[in-house]
């Protein structure tokens, strides 16, 4: 069961001497602002792209900055340039991650553009060895680094996959390393 799909409820005793014995009443959650793994506006999963030229929107809400901000000030590592090309280390960097299942090798490149300016598009590794194949993970655009996102700002992102891929291949483009804020 996904946790969206769960029905939260809340119980409470009722009066001494009442008929029935508790009353169950459903807690009610405002939508979320931002939720975890949410795809970049325009850049879902398309079971029928199969490379090409995909366009849409980054826009990240001042909540976003302020949890990956938060993260940083109590997870303080000093990580060096080659800790860096592995995804999940520094967990307060905002990340795009391009899901394209495996199907564009490391070998493979994908290229992005920000509001038109070129932005970096990283491979990322389970391992800290960039040559072994089985630690290849995907490609990865570190919005942290490579632009100063500001809050709630409209920003282009163009991105280019190879073509070639297998329908359903593409996963989509997705902002990483943030929990869902309400």
């Amino acid at each position: 069961m996904e946790g969206k799909s769960a029905l939260v409820l809340t119980v409470r005793r009722l009066a001494a001497g009442s008929e029935a014995a508790a009353i169950v009443i459903p807690q009610v959650k405002a939508a979320p602002v931002f939720v975890h793994h949410q795809a970049v506006q325009g850049m879902a999963h398309n079971a029928s792209f199969t490379g090409g030229v995909l366009t849409g929107i980054v826009n990240v809400p001042q909540a976003v900055l302020d949890q990956l901000s938060a993260r940083k000030s109590l997870y303080d590592v000093a990580w060096n340039q080659n800790d860096l090309a592995i995804s999940w280390l520094a967990p307060y960097r905002l990340l795009l991650h391009v899901d394209v299942m495996r199907s564009v090798p490391s070998t493979g490149t994908i290229t992005a553009t920000l509001n038109g300016n070129n932005i970096p598009v990283y491979k990322s590794w389970t391992c800290r060895n960039d040559k072994a194949e089985m630690c290849f993970q995907g490609f990865f655009i570190d919005l942290s680094s490579d632009a100063n996102i500001v809050a709630s700002t409209d920003y282009d992102l163009s991105v280019t996959i190879p073509t070639g891929l297998s329908p359903g291949a593409f996963g989509g483009v997705y902002y990483e390393n943030i929990d869902t804020i309400y």
